[in-house]
């Protein structure tokens, strides 16, 4: 009982050190009457095992792994363990599958040696081909097929297009817009070494309007704790918060002014910020959570529903605006809480058509 002896030069096996060699081990399945193996030095598939067991030397390794028609290749360990013995796992897929995704689970091992049942894909007959088709064995058969990254269904090195972003500017010509193409560099299939960007003008511009509460409770108006248009994130000071304060009733002050988008998205027009919930979704339902102006917010948690009574629902949760204390008032902050009915919830988005 023997094996090839591979040691691989930029990927390839290097053919002057094979030594072909076969068993004819009665214990092998009819479709394995023989077996050859090739040995990898110092390499390591790096997946999970179906069986593992512990052997003197990889011979026993390789005849369990010859008569199993279930076992595609093996990791030998060299160093024994305090038995003296060898840790062999046995694996049902080879480098060549495993790897269809990204080459990190094939890795240089000084400890390690890969054993691999014998396969013309180790010479790299598809890529001598053409760069970019994929080799996969036939071990039943002797054979080989190629196959391009798409017919195997890889996923590629630079992604599709992504979404296009937001505008990242509100009513202004001068807006853009950007998508990208992420970069994983240890795909197989067209690895790439940069992410790839492109952007676009837009001018979005939702309808604009200040929020206001009934004024049945005095002329209040929503804005960020900060009182301008510079509200950072501080969850000390909660700057960025949003809360009541006490304005003219047309709520003039540029930092009072919100855009409401089609999809029911809430913008603080002068910050660009985006009205969320303060944990981003991290507590369900979102009873309690504050709302605040952030750069970005996940569309579920985002999207608002201005309902007939004026009052404001979260889509996602079916939770509404509250003002902390029951009423609209002075600094009192606002949260979503279970209930939508009564004037002492109505969010006016008084320039805008009724509901």
């Amino acid at each position: 009982m023997s094996f090839i002896s591979c040691f691989l030069k930029k990927g390839i096996c290097d053919s002057s050190k094979v030594i072909t060699y076969s068993s004819t081990n009665k214990s092998l399945q009819n479709d394995f009457k023989f077996a050859k193996f090739v040995k990898i030095h110092d390499k390591y598939l790096n997946v999970k095992p179906f069986k593992t067991l512990q052997a003197k030397t990889y011979k026993k390794c390789l005849v369990d792994c010859a008569a199993d028609q279930k076992c595609t290749s093996f990791n030998f360990a060299k160093l024994v363990n305090s038995d003296g013995l060898h840790l062999c796992e046995m694996l049902d897929t080879d480098q060549f599958n495993a790897t269809l995704n990204s080459t990190e689970y094939y890795n240089d091992s000084a400890d390690h040696q890969h054993f691999t049942r014998k396969t013309e894909c180790l010479f790299m007959p598809c890529r001598r081909q053409n760069p970019d088709l994929l080799c996969l064995p036939d071990y039943v058969r002797d054979k080989y097929v190629c196959k391009t990254c798409k017919e195997v269904g890889a996923i590629e090195g630079l992604s599709e297009w992504s979404e296009w972003s937001g505008c990242d500017r509100f009513c202004d010509l001068n807006g853009k817009k950007r998508r990208k193409k992420t970069c994983n560099t240890k795909a197989v299939c067209n690895p790439c070494n940069a992410i790839i960007q492109e952007e676009q003008e837009c001018h979005f511009c939702p309808p604009e309007s200040p929020i206001r509460a009934d004024t049945a409770y005095g002329y209040f108006c929503v804005q960020p704790k900060s009182g301008d248009c510079n509200p950072t994130q501080d969850t000390v000071s909660w700057n960025h918060g949003l809360e009541w304060k006490s304005a003219d009733k047309y709520c003039s002050a540029e930092h009072m002014k919100f855009l409401f988008d089609a999809s029911g998205r809430i913008y603080h027009k002068c910050s660009g910020k985006i009205v969320c919930e303060q944990d981003l979704g991290s507590k369900y339902p979102p009873i309690n959570q504050r709302l605040i102006l952030t750069n970005s917010c996940p569309d579920e948690i985002a999207k608002h529903k201005r309902r007939v009574s004026h009052s404001l629902e979260q889509v996602n949760s079916g939770f509404c605006v509250h003002s902390i204390g029951g009423i609209p008032g002075e600094g009192r902050k606002l949260v979503y809480l279970d209930g939508c009915d009564g004037n002492r919830l109505a969010l006016e988005f008084f320039k805008l058509p009724a509901p």
